[in-house]
């Protein structure tokens, strides 16, 4: 006939063995949580970089459009001089590529929506054919007395894609605020879940050890 201790439950050995895998499972999940936390801080640290580099070339490339205003400016009002003239003019078609640059280096950006794709595509365009509109007014630039006709014929024309680059980096700006809550967000939801596993498997490991030494104190228990 069985013995008592043969139908309380399973053998001391299986119950070690128990023990034993769930002390290795805890250890296995703490070392796959170090890793999958390192991987996603590396993760996040790469893509706060580029969007990072995103909201720096979206800046940038509103300061180069001011540039591109003011030697404008400069052209038309001091750029009476042949010599003048044509380092006026080579500053103004420097600024123009310059915008053009950051614009483009904007759109080529991984982290960019396709919302701001499309609206960067826009103001790259735009942008394109205002240049086209200034080369065409310069046509009729020689003295002083042209330079208000010249200057009506693209005046308000820059200030469509001044607002469209402000709106961009006004958008980049809160996309970007909005990540890094998301970010934060998901940190501390995987930190909760960690949390609760590994406090789960913790009690499951005391429970084991609790029943291992009440089972040995029933066998022995005067300890011999």
């Amino acid at each position: 006939m069985p013995s008592e201790d043969a139908r309380s439950g399973p053998p001391d050995g299986r119950l070690f063995g128990f023990l034993v895998f769930a002390i290795l499972l805890l250890a296995g999940s703490g070392l796959f949580a170090l890793y999958f936390s390192n991987h996603e801080s590396n993760r996040a640290m790469r893509e706060s970089l580029e969007s990072g580099r995103l909201l720096d070339e979206a800046r940038q490339a509103q300061v180069e459009f001011k540039t591109q205003v003011q030697n404008w400016k400069n052209l038309l009002l001091r750029g009476q001089n042949p010599d003048d003239n044509a380092r006026y003019r080579a500053a103004f078609e420097e600024s123009l590529a310059a915008v053009q640059n950051r614009l483009r280096a904007v759109r080529e950006n991984p982290v960019l929506d396709d919302d701001l794709h499309q609206r960067v595509d826009a103001a790259l365009a735009d942008h394109a054919a205002l240049a086209d509109v200034y080369r065409s007014a310069l046509a009729g630039y020689s003295d002083v007395p042209s330079i208000f006709s010249v200057d009506s014929a693209v005046r308000g024309a820059d200030q469509k894609i001044n607002q469209q680059i402000d709106d961009i980096a006004a958008a980049i700006v809160t996309a970007h605020a909005e990540w890094i809550a998301d970010i934060q967000s998901a940190g501390a939801a995987r930190y909760q879940t960690l949390k609760m596993v590994t406090l789960a498997f913790t009690a499951g490991i005391l429970i084991l050890i609790g029943v291992v030494a009440w089972r040995s104190l029933r066998k022995n228990p005067r300890g011999g």
